[in-house]
Parts: structure tokens; sequence; C-alpha cells
């Protein structure tokens, strides 16, 4: 985690290269953040292989939608029993909590599904369908 992400001075110096410099700042977000999620998760089985006498079984991948983009390939523990679950995301979940509760309070506010969709891809970066919205979010 102590890596140093060195920007290039041509990026910074020139300034129709913004769009290149944000990507490479969301890069770097999503590549730490990711560190410290898969650190987390390695920790909480840690933990609970100690608490429940059972022990680690590698990992499986998931791609996990979050405010700043989709952060993809996230090593996920798992245990011999399967009954680890981490805190950071529900089982088969692909969507970050606070995204989860912001499309919930939109469509009960009286967003339509298509407008919620716009916006999440404006603003995250994130793509569903209106009828994938709905199916998943409104209650």
């Amino acid at each position: 985690m102590e890596k140093i992400y060195k920007i290039p001075k041509s990026i910074i110096q020139q300034s129709d290269k913004k769009e290149k410099l944000f990507d490479l700042i969301m890069d770097s977000i999503k590549s730490y953040l990711k560190e410290i999620i898969e650190k987390i998760i390695l920790e909480e089985r840690a933990i609970f292989c100690e608490e429940e006498k059972d022990v680690g079984n590698g990992f499986y991948t998931r791609d996990l939608k979050t405010p700043i983009g989709e952060i993809e390939d996230i090593k996920v523990a798992r245990t011999r029993e399967k009954n680890f679950k981490s805190v950071l995301f529900e089982p088969y979940s692909r969507t970050a909590f606070m995204i989860e509760d912001l499309i919930t309070a939109m469509y009960q506010e009286g967003c339509s599904t298509r407008d919620i969709t716009r916006i999440l891809g404006r603003i995250f970066e994130i793509r569903y369908s209106p009828t994938e919205t709905c199916q998943k979010f409104c209650v």
C-alpha cells in the first residue's frame, strides 16, 4: 500500500489532458481501495477461522460497483466450510451498500427508473438498465 504513483509532467502541463489525469487519479484510488478491501476481508477471515475453528480455502473474485466506479476482480476470501461472510458486502451482492441506499431513496422520492439509470451512469459511471434497477432496488 505504500506505492507512490507518479504523474507524468506532460499530462499536468497540458490542459487538454485533464481527463487523462482524472482517469489516472480515479484508477489509483480504485486500486488503493481494492487493496484495502482485500486486506480487510483477509483479516475478517483470520478472525472467523480462529473463532469458528475453520480454515481458509482460497479466494473467488467479485466485481463491486461503488460511488467511484466499478472495482474489478476483488479477491474475496473463503473458508473450507463456506460459512464465512464478509461484513463489507452481502453474499452475491455486486453493489456497495451506499449505492443501494441511494437508488432506493431516489425511487421512493419519485424518480423514475430511467432517471435513476441515467443519473447513476452520469455520476458514478455505473450501468444498469431501468428494468434491472427496478428488479433489484424498488420496494
